[in-house]
């Protein structure tokens, strides 16, 4: 098994996402999300997220808390777009699979 080398970058602007494999949104960023994810939009960049209603918005990979475990949700289509694969195992660990971003159910 190889190794490979993690950097951690903290940044506040989009400017240049160029480079980043794995993108952490954060709750704070909620009203931005939209943004984010068109600053990466076509790269193959995964996007994560930890915020309720995060995969619905676009996010490939969103954790969740359901009691006291952590459980995860995955769109495929923005992973699709991303140009990621997402394998079948871990598809089938998913607590919730999410096929169409920005498609939420009206009132």
């Amino acid at each position: 098994m190889g190794s490979r080398k993690l950097t951690v970058m903290r940044t506040d602007s989009l400017a240049r996402p160029a480079g980043c494999q794995v993108l952490f949104i954060s709750r704070s960023e909620r009203e931005r999300v939209p943004q984010i994810l068109a600053a990466v939009k076509g790269s193959p960049v995964l996007t994560v997220g930890d915020t309720k209603g995060f995969a619905d918005d676009g996010v490939i990979i969103n954790f969740v808390l359901e009691g006291s475990k952590v459980r995860f949700e995955i769109n495929t289509d923005s992973a699709d777009r991303a140009g990621l694969k997402i394998s079948s195992k871990l598809l089938q660990l998913a607590k919730r699979i999410v096929p169409n971003p920005g498609a939420r159910p009206g009132p």
